[in-house]
Parts: C-alpha cells; sequence; structure tokens
C-alpha cells in the first residue's frame, strides 16, 4: 500500500538528522528542503605544542575511527598539564559518539569535561567551555530534544562576544539557526554571516559558505524560492572563489538548480545540472543528482523522458535510511510513478488552483475551500464502480473524524454532475464530488494521463495550499481514508509543536 503523509516541514525534519554531520552537508543540501550542519574542515587550530593539533584528526563519514584517534591522545593529555587541552579532546570524543547516536556514552564524557571545567578558572577555560555547551547541545538536539539544546549554544553564543574565538561563535548562532524557525532562524544565521564576514580568523570566514547554504535552505522552507537562489548563487560564488573542496562546490551548484526548479525554471535548472555532471563527474551520478534530473525533465519533457533518471535514483535513495524516516512518500512517490505510469505531484509541491461544479452543479474553488482548513481530495476512476464505492464509502463514514481536523473532502472523477448526482443519492454520501468531465484537474494533479491511464489517487493540501501528503492504493480502497486522517494528524502535530 503506497499510503504517504507528511512528517512536518523539510527545515525541522532534517535538522536533527543531519545536525552532527559537518563534512557531509551534500546530505543537508540534497534533501530538497532540505539542509543543515555546516561543512566546516575544522574548528579552531589547538594552541598546544606539546600535544598534536585534534581537530585535523576529524573525519565525521568515520566517527568511530576518529574517536579511536582521538583516545590514543587521552594518555598523554591526562598526564600533561594542559586541561584546557584535554576538556577539548573530551568534548569531540562525545561528538564521535553523538554522530553514531550513542547518546549515553556522549552525555558521560560530556560530564567528565564538566567536572574539569566547574574545577578551573572560567575565564582560562572559555574555549573549553563553548565546546562543552555545544557537544551538549547537538547531543540534546540530535536525540530530539532542541528545546534543551538551545539555551546551550545561547551559552555558547554569549560566551563568545568577547572575542577570541570567533569560528566556535559562528558554531553557536549557526546553531540557535538549526534550532530555530522561520524568521528567528534567518536572524541567527545572518547574525553568523556577518560574524564570518568581519572576522579576521581566516577560518571563522569560510563558514560563510555553509551559512548562505544554511540560509538558503531556510528560505527554501518558507517558500521563498527567489531570496534562496540569491543565497545559494552567492554560496556558489564563494566557494568557487575561495576554492573549497570538490563536493561542497559541487553542492552549491546542485543547490541552485534545486531553486530554479522550485522557481518552475526548469531548463535552466537541467543547464545548472548538466553543469555539474561535467564539472564534478565523480559526484553527479548520487541519487539526488538524478533524482532532481528527474523532477525536471518531468516538468520539461514528461515521465517517460524522466523514468531512467528516477530508476537510477530509486535504489540510491533507498540506500539512504533518513529520507524514508524524515520525508515519508518521497521515495514510495517515485515506485509509484514507475510502476504506474502516472506523474504524480511532488509531496511539499503547491497544489494547483482549480475550479469544478459538485453533483447539485454549484461551483467548488480549492482556493475558497482551503479558506475552511485542509483539504482531501479523492481522486477516483468512476461513479457506480465497486472499488470507488467502497472508497468514497468509508470517507463518508469516517466524516466525523475528517471534522474534528477542520478538512473536508472532496471526490473527483470524470463523471458529470447528474452521474455524481445519482451516486450520492443512492449510496447516501455527505461529502462533495465534483465533476472534472475533461479530466483536465485530474491530468493537472497526475491522476489521469493522455494515453488514458486513469489513476486513484488521494491527495492531503494544507491550508496554506501545500501538499503534504499522498494515498496511491489501488487494491485497499478504504485505506485511502485512513492514510489522510493519519497524515491530517501529522499536520496537527506539526502545527502544535511550531
Amino acid at each position: 500500500m503506497d499510503c504517504q503523509r507528511s512528517c512536518g516541514t523539510a527545515l525541522s525534519l532534517l535538522r536533527n538528522i543531519l545536525l552532527c554531520l559537518p563534512l557531509c552537508l551534500a546530505t543537508a543540501a540534497l534533501a530538497p528542503a532540505e539542509a543543515r550542519e555546516a561543512d566546516m574542515l575544522a574548528e579552531d587550530t589547538m594552541d598546544s605544542q606539546a600535544l598534536p593539533d585534534f581537530t585535523t584528526l576529524w573525519n565525521f563519514s568515520d566517527p568511530a575511527g576518529t574517536r579511536a584517534q582521538f583516545e590514543e591522545l587521552l594518555p598523554a593529555a591526562e598526564g600533561g598539564a594542559d586541561s584546557l587541552y584535554l576538556i577539548e579532546l573530551l568534548t569531540q570524543i562525545a561528538r564521535t559518539h553523538g554522530l553514531e547516536k550513542d547518546f549515553d556514552n556522549a552525555h558521560l564524557t560530556l560530564n567528565r569535561a564538566q567536572e574539569l571545567l566547574q574545577a578551573g578558572d572560567e575565564a582560562a577555560l572559555r574555549r573549553g567551555w563553548m565546546r562543552y555547551w555545544l557537544e551538549r547541545g547537538r547531543a540534546f538536539n540530535s536525540a530530539g530534544s532542541p528545546q534543551v539544546a538551545r539555551p546551550l549554544f545561547l551559552e555558547a553564543w554569549l560566551a563568545g562576544q568577547d572575542g577570541g574565538n570567533d569560528s566556535l561563535t559562528i558554531d553557536a548562532a549557526h546553531m540557535l539557526g538549526i534550532v530555530t524557525q522561520g524568521d528567528e532562524s534567518l536572524e541567527w544565521n545572518e547574525k553568523a554571516l556577518a560574524l564570518a564576514a568581519s572576522s579576521s580568523d581566516p577560518k571563522a570566514a569560510q563558514w560563510a559558505g555553509s551559512l548562505y547554504n544554511n540560509i538558503g535552505w531556510t528560505y527554501m522552507d518558507n517558500h521563498q524560492p527567489q531570496l534562496a537562489l540569491e543565497k545559494f548563487e552567492a554560496g556558489a560564488q564563494f566557494r568557487d572563489a575561495n576554492n573549497h573542496p570538490e563536493e561542497p562546490r559541487m553542492i552549491a551548484h546542485w543547490s541552485v538548480a534545486r531553486a530554479l526548479r522550485e522557481l518552475g525554471r526548469n531548463p535552466e535548472a537541467l543547464t545548472k545540472l548538466q553543469y555539474v555532471a561535467d564539472k564534478f563527474p565523480g559526484h553527479s551520478a548520487d541519487c539526488f543528482w538524478h533524482e532532481e534530473m528527474g523532477e525536471n525533465t518531468l516538468a520539461t519533457a514528461g515521465l517517460e523522458a524522466a523514468r531512467p533518471h528516477f530508476e537510477n535514483a530509486l535504489p540510491l535513495l533507498k540506500e539512504q535510511a533518513w529520507v524514508a524516516e524524515s520525508y515519508p512518500g518521497r521515495i514510495e512517490r517515485i515506485e509509484t510513478m514507475l510502476a504506474t505510469g502516472l506523474p504524480l505531484l511532488e509531496i511539499g509541491s503547491r497544489a494547483l488552483q482549480f475550479s469544478l461544479p459538485n453533483q447539485d452543479g454549484r461551483e467548488v474553488s480549492l482556493a475558497e475551500a482551503l479558506e475552511g482548513g485542509p483539504v482531501v481530495l479523492a481522486f477516483y476512476p468512476k461513479d457506480h464502480t465497486g472499488g470507488c464505492t467502497l472508497e468514497l464509502a468509508e470517507y463518508n463514514r469516517r466524516e466525523g473524524e475528517f471534522a474534528a481536523f477542520n478538512a473536508r473532502v472532496f471526490g473527483i472523477s470524470g463523471d458529470s454532475t447528474e452521474s455524481h448526482e445519482e451516486f450520492c443519492a443512492a449510496q447516501g454520501y455527505r461529502l462533495d464530488l465534483l465533476a472534472d468531465t475533461d479530466n483536465a484537474v485530474r491530468g493537472a494533479y497526475g491522476a489521469a494521463t493522455a494515453d488514458g491511464r486513469i489513476g486513484r489517487v488521494s491527495y492531503v493540501v494544507s491550508s496554506d495550499g501545500y501538499i503534504r501528503g499522498f494515498c496511491a492504493s489501488s487494491s485497499e480502497m478504504e485505506a485511502h481514508a485512513a492514510a489522510a486522517l493519519e497524515i491530517l494528524g501529522r499536520m496537527s502535530g506539526d502545527t502544535a509543536g511550531e
């Protein structure tokens, strides 16, 4: 059963998953909404001359291997006189545990760092405190408690106002941008960007590329793709000018293509994606590049032309466990399109406006319906048929449950208003059935094709006009109502948590 649901906005969904992946910015940028941990290669260089700079040992794609190297340094650090070095080393060991979602050991290690900090001079150990607050906050946030993490990141930010630790201060502002949303998130990221631009520390200045990315994705999540495009283009220019490594440069240009698609500028997006393929051949064959090529080709040339890209993307997307976890329906939509030939609308895309007559001949517009709350659009093949009767009967039976979400259900088929009137009378339906006699609306929503394919697809549209989930089961008729209610429940939870 291909019944899908939204799981909140792209920003709130991806933050916790991608939080501790600074060198894996590809994951953050390539998830459509997708977004977020900065990819700084290192933070502050260690001052100690007796012990090696452990920041150079970081490999964020191999936390266990990194931890092994850090732990080799522990005996010398514990036997030395540099307590700041030991504290900072412990915070980074904790971070490796957090990357593996071993939060118990992360906090135990941070407890030890905290004991050392509390036994020392606060001013002398300021950088240690900042690292401690950052990693304690990251551990809580990655475990799903951003409300606990936020004051810790704020402590790190405030501690950095005395100067001298610009890179960590920027990190704190960037993390505050991750655990907040909307305008507040933008404000924190802009503060971080301003500090990066004004800092005399070359490493701090290099944060700008990541911050352009973060701000761009926040704008994408706020449905402001033009502003996102401007930030993504600035980020790509910055990374190219500073000769950043190939992967973050590729991601920056990929993000430009993603914003262009959101703006409906699909030919330009395809040109940019081809640039990525030509300029960064080692990175252009991944799931996100193929997926984006597929979406743009779908918009410009249809599903059959896009099919090879979706077929290449699908198995690779399935290897990314966080995709299915964070974006229910994303993988299943591609599977459904490939199996049925129906070009389904993307979850998170804006619902297409329409006006159709109902069984009484009264015009119903989607825009007016959304003024009263969320809407379920149940596209079905034909009146007076067994499967459609079962599907609509279940929607009708659960009318009260939909009303609890202030949601209205509209059935849509190619039948006439007269047929709908007879169907409603025969079955006792209380929901509106809309007559799309030329299949224009069904075609626009991917529920019907020019070559005669007719699908059974239900979309849930939030009151702000965006598609939040779908169900495309053709075998379990009653599943559509259940899936729609589950999506509405998740939407209600998302709203309550914001």
